[in-house]
C-alpha cells in the first residue's frame, strides 16, 4: 500500500473531492463539516492513513475472493463516507452506504437519492457493522450475488465501475464517472495476486 499512498496527487485533494462529493448520493445529514483547524499537511496525512487502512483490508479480501478490485473499494469508501467522516461511517462503520441490517443491527439515516434525475432526501435503514474490516468483507459478499456476480470476471476498474452503475448500486446517474475519477485523480493502483507474485499494477 505504500506505493498507493506515495502516489496521491496532493494538488487534487480539494478541487477533486468537491467535484466528487457534490451530488454523489452521500447521506446528506451525515456529511462531516470541513475541518477548518486542519492544515493541508494534516489533511493529506489523514487521507493517506484512510487509504492505507481501507486498501490493506480490501486487498486481503480480494486475495481470497477476487471479487471487488481494491481500487474500487477505496474509491467507493471515499465517495460514500467522506473519507470515513460521515455519521454513517462513524456511528455504524458503514463505509459504502449499504442498506438493510447486519446480524439484526441497523440505523435510520437521511440519504440523498435520485428519482427521475431529481435529487431528493429520504430516510432509510442502513447496516451497522462491528468494525470497518467486517464492513469491507460484507461489501464484497454483497457484490458477489445477483446482478453484481459478474464483477469477478472483470479486472479493469472502469468496467467494474460501469457494472456497479448498470446494476443499480447507486441512484446517482454519475456514480460510475465519480468512481473512475477518484481512481484516476488519486492514481490508485489495482491490486492483483497470482501464483507467481503478489504485485500491484494499474490498468
Amino acid at each position: 500500500m505504500a506505493t498507493i499512498t506515495s502516489k496521491i496527487r496532493i494538488g487534487l485533494v480539494f478541487s477533486g473531492l468537491l467535484v466528487l462529493l457534490t451530488g454523489c448520493g452521500l447521506h446528506q445529514s451525515s456529511q462531516a463539516p470541513a475541518r477548518t483547524w486542519e492544515t493541508n499537511q494534516e489533511e493529506q496525512q489523514r487521507q493517506s492513513r484512510f487509504i492505507k487502512k481501507i486498501g490493506q483490508n480490501a486487498k486481503l479480501v480480494y486475495q481470497k475472493k477476487h471479487q471487488v478490485l481494491p481500487s474500487i473499494v477505496i474509491a467507493q469508501a471515499i465517495i460514500e463516507s467522506d473519507w470515513g467522516r460521515s455519521d454513517l461511517a462513524t456511528k455504524a462503520n458503514n463505509l459504502f452506504g449499504v442498506k438493510g441490517q447486519y446480524q439484526g443491527q441497523q440505523i435510520l439515516m437521511n440519504t440523498d437519492e435520485y428519482e427521475n434525475n431529481q435529487r431528493t432526501t429520504i430516510k432509510d435503514y442502513f447496516k451497522v457493522y462491528p468494525s470497518l474490516e467486517i464492513a469491507i468483507q460484507d461489501h464484497s459478499n454483497f457484490l458477489s450475488v445477483g446482478t453484481y456476480a459478474t464483477l469477478t470476471n472483470l479486472t479493469n476498474y472502469a468496467e467494474q465501475a460501469d457494472l456497479l452503475q448498470k446494476a443499480g448500486y447507486a441512484t446517482d446517474p454519475n456514480y460510475a464517472t465519480k468512481i473512475k475519477k477518484a481512481i484516476q485523480d488519486y492514481d490508485f493502483c489495482l491490486l492483483y495476486t497470482s501464483d507467481a507474485a503478489d504485485d500491484m499494477q494499474c490498468v
